[in-house]
């Protein structure tokens, strides 16, 4: 994508014949650099853009996963129920909609889980990603209150519910992608897991790596993602059954 202003001038770097354009992309790379500069002497408006790229999603552009096009699909405005046909053959997962074009199938604004995604749309984008489906998780609602439910009455502990599906029903919160899990192979338990038209996901068999009731079992040593800002990450992994 070339950006321009309102006179058609394209957005870019040096003069006359040297002039060469500075696409989207480009943008997004930039400010995705691990060596890009410390960004305190520049104007307001550049802190804008980068502003502009961890809100929308934008900042992933350059390195999208399925799942992210999920989330990206669900900021787009939609009056009927094409918001997974947009992004459908992105995903390949286009044979719940042939089977609607048969008559097999039929979707209204009521049968869209959390009013965004066909229910058989996203069966298959299951069936066709495995649990990477599952591998992403909200990040700005995470806080030490979480772990005190019991304390929280109905009410705000329904606000602090999480969900397994990789988009929101309302705009986009923040989330954290474990794109580790890309290419790994999958529990076998987690094939029969089915999602719900609700969002919810049942689980009838699922794979556990740890307890803390196996006591014997051999180390497991794991990096974790501290819940709270103001949690340091620890230099060393901490051992799962811990």
């Amino acid at each position: 994508m070339i950006l321009c202003d309102r006179d058609w001038s394209v957005f870019g770097v040096g003069e006359a014949e040297f002039h060469v354009p500075i696409s989207l992309d480009h943008l997004v790379a930039l400010f995705e650099m691990p060596s890009l500069p410390r960004l305190k002497d520049v104007s307001a408006s550049v802190h804008e853009i980068k502003l502009i790229f961890n809100l929308s999603g934008l900042r992933t552009l350059n390195k999208l996963y399925p799942t992210q096009v999920l989330m990206l699909g669900e900021m787009r405005y939609c009056s009927n129920t094409d918001r997974a046909v947009a992004i459908m053959s992105a995903l390949g997962t286009t044979e719940w909609y042939n089977q609607s074009l048969s008559g097999s199938t039929q979707s209204t604004p009521d049968t869209l889980v959390n009013g965004k995604y066909q229910l058989v749309f996203l069966r298959e984008c299951h069936s066709r990603f495995g649990a990477f489906f599952f591998a992403s998780v909200h990040i700005s609602k995470l806080d030490a209150v979480f772990y005190e439910s019991a304390m929280i009455d109905g009410t705000e502990l329904n606000y602090f519910k999480g969900s397994m599906i990789p988009f929101s029903s309302g705009m986009q919160d923040t989330r954290y992608m474990f794109d580790m899990l890309m290419g790994v192979e999958d529990h076998p338990a987690v094939a029969g897991w089915v999602i719900q038209p609700d969002g919810s996901v049942q689980i009838s068999r699922a794979g556990i790596i740890a307890s803390s009731l196996d006591y014997d079992a051999e180390p497991i040593k794991v990096d974790t993602i501290p819940v709270r800002m103001d949690f340091r990450h620890r230099e060393q992994p901490d051992e799962l059954h811990a």
